[in-house]
């Protein structure tokens, strides 16, 4: 049955923008650091690893979201599981879609109050961001998209000018030597790139019922997430060949740094505000899509008619939660690091995985009674 809580429609190209958009998201100033400082030098083969990896987990969403064209996760997980079952982990994931968009408007906040605006009070930026968010919200699925749509091509066209400026920087030698510490490190550092650009992807269960399908989707959805790896892996490449694995892995925003190195004959300069500007828009998008998954899914959770209810309350609640998340950076870039990467994939894998078991049993039972 086709949800009546979101009237707009995207279309298959629109999604691949999108996706583009969310697997950049936060990972293109943090992910540098946590892949290096977990395989140091070998972090441009995690990515590598990492975006293999991410193929098979697309693969899952795409055959679950493909058996129920016409209805979200949580409409699916409640016809799978039960009412009680299925409501307890459709309210589930929208409470985990609360906190990743928690966490990355909390990212947004410490970046302005540490690298841009020192003496501006961190709730002051929160608030901000969470009024332009609520705005989105308001506007719909289909705004936010079309919002994207027209920010793409300056995102694309900045990120290219960022690396080709990067170019006389590179220094290979400091990716050597190659596999000094073994595979385990590689495989350690292809977790995070597994997680944070791909997994987290996993808010687009809610999206899928209200894109208009055409047979190009499926592969206008993996050339969006191999696009997304891509750069990705350049961003980890650049920043490992610039400033080696060492400053890689003890900088705070290491793409950030890799910016400041800019200088072309004195006169091109200081453009780390490029990187900003690439950051604050992909991480925007990512989480203005959780934030309206979350919406989505406590509006099927309690049967509401229409989310847009709860967008005030919403952000009252995300407001007092994104100052009290994390004490500072450094505690929630640990967190990042040793706990969080387990949660993404129980909601990203193990848990759909679980749905799609659910369905074939389902099957079977139907089967039988025939």
């Amino acid at each position: 049955m086709k949800n009546a809580l979101e009237k707009g429609r995207i279309g298959s190209r629109q999604l691949a923008i999108l996706i583009i958009f969310m697997t950049v998201g936060d990972s293109i100033l943090i992910l540098p650091s946590l892949t290096a400082r977990a395989a140091s030098q070998d972090a441009w083969i995690s990515a590598i690893a990492g975006c293999l990896l991410a193929l098979p987990m697309l693969w899952l969403w795409m055959a679950l979201a493909g058996r129920y064209p016409q209805s979200n996760l949580a409409e699916y997980a409640r016809g799978l599981l039960g009412k009680r079952a299925g409501g307890f982990v459709s309210l589930y994931y929208s409470i985990y879609f609360f906190f990743v968009s928690t966490g990355l408007i909390r990212e947004l906040g410490d970046f302005f109050t540490i690298q841009i605006m020192p003496e501006t009070p961190l709730r002051a930026v929160h608030l901000l961001i969470l009024l332009v968010i609520a705005w989105g919200l308001a506007g719909g699925l289909e705004a936010i998209v079309r919002t994207s749509e027209l920010f793409f091509p300056w995102f694309i066209l900045l990120l290219l000018a960022l690396l080709i400026c990067l170019t006389p920087l590179l220094t290979p030698d400091n990716l050597k030597p190659m596999l000094s510490e073994g595979v385990s490190p590689i495989l350690h550092g292809s977790l995070y790139v597994l997680v944070y650009p791909f997994a987290e992807l996993v808010s687009l269960l809610m999206v899928f019922p209200y894109v208009a399908r055409s047979r190009s989707t499926k592969r206008d959805i993996l050339l969006a997430a191999s696009i997304g790896g891509l750069i990705m892996f350049t961003v980890i490449l650049f920043s490992l060949m610039v400033l080696g694995s060492y400053l890689t892995s003890n900088q705070v925003y290491p793409t950030y740094a890799l910016a400041k190195k800019i200088n072309i004959g004195s006169f091109l300069q200081r453009v780390e505000a490029v990187v900003a500007f690439v950051w604050v828009l992909s991480t925007f998008f990512k989480t203005s899509i959780h934030s309206y998954a979350f919406l989505l899914g406590i509006a099927e959770t309690f049967k509401l008619r229409s989310y847009r209810r709860f967008i005030g309350p919403f952000v009252l609640l995300q407001f007092g939660l994104t100052y009290l998340i994390t004490p500072n950076f450094a505690f929630y870039t640990d967190v990042l690091f040793k706990y969080w990467p387990f949660w993404d994939l129980t909601n990203a894998v193990l848990l759909p995985l679980v749905l799609l078991l659910a369905h074939s049993a389902s099957r079977k039972r139907t089967a039988l009674k025939a």
